[in-house]
């Protein structure tokens, strides 16, 4: 039974072209934040989604920083891959960006496993075909169209799991700028309609899956994941200034429909500040660790916790992707079978 109806709302036409790659949520939704809440009440009514939060959860801290960027430089000797996505797919990269650091956060700390990249249009056809559309009226109205859900792509990434991009048969995402046609039949774009381009992975990918969706409602509800090494992606309608400021911070501004990821927090001179990745290339500016001044990930928000922050946390979607079932490394195998022959 379809579950929520999407209503085409005039004043979206103003903004649509000038948040083009931002997508959370379909255009002709009203009011995204109530649509959200609202399919969030039937994945918790189905248990497919949890207001309580782990029990191994260490408590709030609040001098305890956590830089999961320091992860992903010592697995890799470098950040994780970046690039700018190409339609109103940011709901499936902030899932990407939070896979790739769970992994190199799992592996720093002793996980046997290997690090590979994610597949951003997997995410996105698998939240949209076989979450998203069975939970509107319209579904051909919707998939159309872009956009998509925190909630719908948090339950994709535990049932169906994550695709590596490195895959053979696997398309290589385009990288550089985002097509000037607004309306360009891109790689994303494609997926996100139907599975016919990535049926026959799901069997590959849903063994790489996040399976804990516990939300996020507060600052220090988040900082107590970050600092226990697990990413939180974030969809909320919070702009920001393009550029940092003068003391190398990004304001709350403006309207986003959008989704990011949280990938650190600091604290520093009785100060909280979060680093946030988003998904539209390198154009933020270079921005530094507050405390330390070391240069951040490229394509980072570097933001203070204040009164927009705290109702972006709370409104929106906020969820951790934690125990990800990752890329065995295929080096155990050797091992065992040396250990057993001698």
């Amino acid at each position: 039974m379809p579950l929520y109806n999407f209503n085409f709302h005039p004043s979206q036409k103003t903004n649509r072209s000038r948040n083009i790659y931002s997508g959370w949520g379909a255009p002709n939704t009203h009011d995204r934040y109530d649509a959200a809440e609202q399919l969030y009440d039937l994945f918790l009514n189905e248990n497919e989604i949890s207001e309580n939060l782990p029990q191994s959860l260490p408590p709030y801290q609040s001098g305890k920083s956590r830089r999961l960027w320091h992860y992903t430089r010592k697995v890799l000797g470098k950040d994780t891959p970046h690039y700018a996505q190409h339609e109103g797919s940011c709901v499936a990269f902030g899932a990407k960006n939070a896979g790739e650091y769970r992994q190199c956060a799992e592996i720093a700390t002793g996980e046997k496993e290997e690090f590979h990249p994610l597949f951003p249009p997997y995410l996105y056809g698998t939240g949209r075909v076989y979450v998203g559309a069975k939970q509107v009226r319209d579904p051909a109205q919707f998939l159309s169209d872009d956009g998509s859900f925190g909630n719908w792509q948090m339950v994709a990434c535990a049932k169906y799991g994550f695709l590596r991009s490195d895959l053979e048969g696997v398309p290589e995402y385009p990288q550089g700028r985002p097509p000037s046609n607004p309306k360009a039949n891109t790689l994303g774009r494609m997926w996100g309609k139907d599975d016919r381009e990535w049926k026959q992975f799901v069997d590959i990918a849903d063994d790489h899956t996040v399976p804990d969706k516990s939300r996020i409602r507060t600052p220090e509800d988040l900082c107590r994941f970050l600092v226990s090494g697990v990413p939180c992606t974030i969809a909320s309608s919070q702009g920001f200034t393009m550029k940092p400021d003068s003391r190398g911070l990004h304001r709350p501004s403006g309207t986003w429909h959008h989704q990011m990821c949280f990938i650190g927090c600091i604290h520093y001179n009785n100060k909280t500040y979060y680093v946030i990745l988003n998904s539209w290339g390198n154009i933020h500016g270079i921005t530094q660790d507050p405390e330390t001044g070391e240069q951040l990930p490229p394509g980072v928000l570097l933001v203070e916790l204040d009164r927009a922050i705290a109702d972006m946390i709370s409104r929106g979607e906020c969820y951790p992707y934690m125990d990800f079932k990752g890329f065995k490394d295929l080096s155990d195998d050797l091992d065992d079978v040396t250990y057993d022959l001698f």
